[in-house]
């Protein structure tokens, strides 16, 4: 006989495959994703070696200078055989040229900071410095194919390269966040160029002629070059970037002198030295009214520098001393800043209260800068 059946869990019935439906295969990440995540790490490893570099030239000890506190500020000099060049102060900050080596010191610690180094066998151009940037000229040891402007960012302590600059013939100038500087475009064809280095924006001043100085004062260019036309004495060319407006000065008489020896912007007055037969002088030049007035005589083909209305020179005195001197344009006497016991001054510089010079000696490498406030 059969056996009664059971009443138990009955087995699930199978389950129905799902119907098919149209739709996307999965597939591989699109091309642009892969193209996003490669570019980015290219950035992120090229800024971890830049960074990795900048670490590097900060820790090679052969840039580091001495400086040392004195009664009226710092002195400040190489060491390892480097040749002092030629500086540039603004504010609290003097940026100085080494050899290879491109520095900035901080006046209020005495500390210094490296900002780039050449090619062993290449070259730093002095270096120009406003609040915010310094720009200086990195070239090989020969040609310049290779020169490379270089900005460094004061307040986000950055470095970067300016791109687009070719066949550059004269050191960079800034003021400010504006950057000028002369190239060389072909025979006998040199430009004034400039870069607004916030914005990015650039702008051309035409021709310049071969300028052998050139400086940015606000919104003020100027630049001393050759005359066009009959051999004659230089021409100083004044731009404003403001409106536009140039100016053409001649600082000597037609026939008169041939040499420059510094020049500087003094709010909107243009200072120069020259050498005459009969003495050498500091000139000023109103670009508002056009007055022309002579400052200072006898002052021995003197560097000078301006900042506000206060003009600064070197001076031999007769007791074979050099002065610092300073002259307000607004209005009073010439007044001494410092007396320079030995050695020769080859430059003075102006930023706000700091003054500074630069001191050559009898040796090749006794050369220092020495700073002070005003009085």
């Amino acid at each position: 006989m059969p056996e009664p059946l059971i009443a138990g869990a009955a087995s699930p019935a199978p389950v129905p495959p799902a119907p098919l439906t149209r739709g996307a295969a999965p597939g591989r990440p699109h091309s642009w994703v892969r193209a996003l995540i490669i570019s980015a790490l290219i950035l992120l490893v090229g800024a971890v070696l830049g960074a990795a570099g900048f670490v590097f030239e900060q820790s090679r000890a052969t840039w580091r200078p001495q400086v040392s506190a004195t009664s009226a500020g710092w002195r400040i000099s190489t060491s390892h055989g480097l040749r002092l060049g030629g500086s540039a102060l603004g504010g609290d900050r003097l940026a100085w040229e080494a050899g290879p080596f491109t520095l900035l010191t901080d006046l209020r610690s005495g500390k210094s900071r490296l900002l780039g180094a050449a090619a062993t066998t290449g070259s730093a151009s002095v270096p120009s410095i406003s609040d915010r940037f310094v720009v200086w000229l990195q070239a090989p040891a020969y040609g310049s194919s290779g020169a490379a402007v270089w900005v460094y960012d004061v307040s986000r302590g950055r470095r970067t390269r300016l791109g687009g600059v070719q066949g550059m013939s004269q050191s960079p100038a800034v003021s400010g966040t504006t950057a000028v500087w002369e190239t060389f475009a072909g025979t006998n064809t040199q430009r004034i160029h400039g870069i607004d280095l916030v914005t990015g924006r650039r702008f051309s001043l035409g021709e310049s002629g071969g300028a052998s100085q050139l400086i940015i004062r606000g919104t003020l260019v100027a630049w001393v070059a050759p005359r066009s036309g009959p051999p004659g004495p230089p021409v100083i060319t004044v731009v404003d970037l403001a409106d536009g407006r140039r100016w053409a000065i001649a600082p000597y008489p037609r026939s008169q002198g041939s040499d420059v020896l510094g020049i500087a912007l003094a709010g909107r007055t243009l200072v120069w030295g020259r050498s005459t037969a009969a003495a050498d002088e500091i000139l000023t030049y109103d670009l508002d009214t056009a007055a022309v007035r002579t400052i200072a005589q006898g002052v021995g083909r003197s560097p000078l520098a301006a900042d506000g209305d206060l003009v600064v020179w070197a001076q031999p005195s007769a007791q074979g001393e050099t002065r610092i001197v300073g002259l307000r344009l607004s209005g009073g006497d010439p007044f001494t800043i410092a007396a320079v016991a030995g050695g020769t001054v080859r430059n003075v510089f102006l930023s706000g209260e700091t003054v500074a010079w630069h001191v050559a000696g009898t040796l090749l490498f006794d050369t220092y800068i020495q700073t002070t406030r005003l009085p």
